[in-house]
């Protein structure tokens, strides 16, 4: 029993031995070792946290303006001072494509930026006699010195888009007129993604210096998609040579709850079979708006039992809204009408966008021009 004693003792003074050098360490490094592991800590934390900011709050890479109503992105000024003040940042480059420019003020900020050095180019449809604003305009930037390349066919431009130093864009319905930004009932989406602006310069290209017009314009839309995981997925199409239309019914095709149509007008038959193929099924709502030209040509006769459903547009100038909204949550957007000939022969772009929160806005935005029928005497 002793030398068991003996023996514990002996191990509890080589333990307290063994000790000793930790315990003085402890005393001298305890102070910086739990500053450090703070530090540590303190940097996980805020890494996790600005990780899980950008997870949970990613943007959208457009905001969506309306020429009426208070709906999308707030222009206290207007619609056309946020353009100016795009066009007033340019260091390098400024591409407009418009069916007819008439506005003075975007002249002389085209003019401006030239003056600061900026490669600055416009293209547009041949103007009509009866365009007399168009030619006025026209006349005043070529005499400054800003190339003016007129599309060889006179309706031959069904698109309107600004492209700033290749970085954001300018792209919806709304044309770049007095009545396409003040009085018709348009859009135009800020697109601040190069991905975007390059999509829409190389479609300029194509028609300012290489001479590239309708049919005749090469299939080499690139890149064409955009995407921001968990918000939106937004596809680019230009017509006619992308040849948009089969993706256009396969997104139509995957409708669960209701289909929202608004546009010009419609005449292209196989847009408005699928239409109607889907409008058919018992769980799915079909409704819309249409502009001055209306339903036409097989598509007057496919879609004619929901004429109903599809009331003429009541509100102020005209309706230049093309779109086609699936659930909410996908939204097709055309540059211009649904006609076959458009798609087939002029210069345009079909968007399809996957994002609930834009397919939000246009359900409101459909909301408001079914409430301007309603109120109709």
């Amino acid at each position: 029993m002793a030398k068991k004693t003996k023996r514990s003792r002996t191990g509890k003074k080589r333990s307290q031995k063994r000790a000793a050098p930790l315990l003085k360490f402890l005393r001298e490094w305890g102070a910086f070792l739990v500053i450090a592991v703070l530090i540590i800590a303190l940097g996980v934390f805020l890494s996790t946290r600005s990780r899980q900011t950008s997870e949970i709050t990613p943007a959208p890479p457009y905001d969506v303006y309306f020429t009426q109503g208070g709906l999308g992105a707030a222009a206290p000024d207007g619609l056309l001072a946020l353009i100016l003040t795009d066009v007033a940042s340019a260091t390098e480059s400024v591409d407009l494509a418009t069916p007819g420019l008439d506005l003075a003020p975007l002249a002389d900020s085209l003019i401006a930026a030239k003056g600061r050095g900026v490669e600055v180019r416009v293209v547009q449809n041949p103007p009509g006699a009866e365009d007399t604003a168009v030619i006025s305009v026209t006349a005043y930037l070529q005499e400054h010195g800003v190339p003016v390349t007129l599309h060889p066919h006179e309706d031959g431009l069904g698109a309107a888009f600004l492209v700033v130093d290749q970085r954001l864009a300018w792209a919806g319905s709304a044309d770049f007129s007095r009545r396409g930004l003040e009085e018709n009932a348009a859009f135009l989406l800020r697109w601040e993604t190069a991905q975007m602006a390059q999509a829409f310069h190389g479609e300029f290209e194509e028609m300012f210096v290489e001479g590239s017009f309708g049919p005749t314009s090469p299939a080499n839309t690139s890149p064409n998609y955009v995407a921001v995981p968990n918000v939106s997925i937004v596809s680019i199409y230009m017509t006619p040579e992308d040849d948009p239309l089969g993706e256009v019914l396969r997104t139509i095709n995957a409708v669960k709850g209701d289909i929202i149509l608004l546009t010009e007008g419609l005449d292209d038959g196989r847009l408005a079979n699928r239409l109607a193929d889907e409008a058919s099924a018992p769980s799915v709502l079909f409704r819309g708006i249409l502009g001055s030209a209306g339903l036409s040509g097989e598509a007057d006769t496919v879609l004619q039992q929901y004429e109903a459903s599809l009331p003429a547009y009541a509100g102020a100038g005209r309706l230049q809204e093309n779109v086609i909204l699936i659930d909410s949550e996908t939204v097709i957007i055309f540059s211009q009408p649904m006609h076959r000939q458009d798609f087939e022969q002029r210069d345009g772009f079909v968007l399809i966008v996957r994002d609930r929160s834009l397919g939000r806005v246009f359900r409101l935005e459909a909301q408001r021009l079914y409430e301007q029928v309603e109120g109709q005497p």
